[in-house]
This record gives C-alpha cells, sequence and structure tokens, in this order.
C-alpha cells in the first residue's frame, strides 16, 4: 500500500507531525510505502513570495509566463485527483466524488485562504486555518473507513507540534 502524506512548512510544527505520523505508519505497518509532500511548496514557491498584483501584472504583460503559472497549477490538481482516485479504489474515499472537481475545490479554497489571509482578524493563526480546510476537505470526501483512518491518525498524532 502507498500513503500519501501532505504536511505544509508553515511554522506550526506540521513537518514534524508527518514525520511522525510516517513513524507510526511504518511501526504499524512497515510495507507501507509513505511519501511526504509539502502542499504548499508543492503548489508553487511563487505563493510564498508574490503578490496577486504581480500575478496579475504577469497574467496581463507576459501572457506565455502566465500560462506556465496556470500549467503548473494543473499540475497540482491532477496529482491531487490522482491521490483521490486510489484512495477511491481503497474504499478511503467516496466514489460519487469527481475526484478532478473535488482537486480543483481544494486547491482553488487553499489559494483563496492563502491570497486573502484575515483570520489574523478573528484571532485564527494561518496554519490552523489551512489545517482546519485540509482536515475538513478529507472528512467530506472520506468513506467510513477513510473517517477511521482519519480519526485513529489524529488520536495518535504527537499534540501542539
Amino acid at each position: 500500500m502507498k500513503l500519501l502524506i501532505f504536511s505544509a512548512s508553515t511554522g506550526g510544527g506540521h513537518k514534524r507531525a508527518a514525520a511522525a505520523l510516517e513513524d507510526t505508519i511504518h511501526r504499524l505497518n512497515p510495507e507501507v510505502e509513505v511519501t511526504v509532500v509539502d502542499g504548499l511548496r508543492a503548489i508553487g514557491k511563487m505563493y510564498d513570495t508574490t503578490s496577486m498584483a504581480f500575478i496579475n501584472d504577469i497574467k496581463r504583460l507576459y501572457p506565455d509566463i502566465f500560462e506556465k503559472h496556470v500549467e503548473n497549477e494543473k499540475t497540482v490538481i491532477t496529482g491531487i485527483a490522482s491521490v483521490l482516485r486510489q484512495a477511491q479504489d481503497e474504499n478511503l474515499v467516496i466514489k460519487r466524488i469527481n475526484p478532478e472537481i473535488a482537486a480543483y475545490l481544494f486547491s482553488q479554497s487553499m489559494r483563496q485562504l492563502h491570497e486573502n489571509p484575515n483570520g489574523a482578524k478573528y484571532g485564527f493563526k494561518e496554519e490552523d486555518i489551512f489545517d482546519h480546510l485540509f482536515i475538513s476537505f478529507l472528512r467530506g470526501v472520506a468513506t467510513i473507513k477513510g473517517i477511521e483512518m482519519i480519526e485513529y491518525l489524529e488520536k495518535n498524532q504527537p499534540v501542539n507540534q
């Protein structure tokens, strides 16, 4: 079995949590092939360092470069959709979910949160918002078997990492 863990280097201990999760999975089943991916880095380093105004200027002034950005985004969405299809095959994700649409919606939600970080106005840390979005997304597409796996992994995850 292969398992993909999405994490994010946002300063909230996500790397340590992902490593602890990977270690726990290997202890429970050494045969599982685990891959840890920094989701924000996978979406593209551009989001970490550029503003939307700059991206819009690139779109207007350099459409060929912007098209490369769009292709990168499509690659990320395709990758997420592939993981969702595999999870459907393993009965972890609801079969009636369209993996491409779900991946697109997740990607756009993450992008919207990153581009409009208003959570601080309400006292929320950005990494906590991303965590909640990710867990809500997983629970929303998961079967009962998938939810049981999520709950097991959450229960055995180190706290405050």
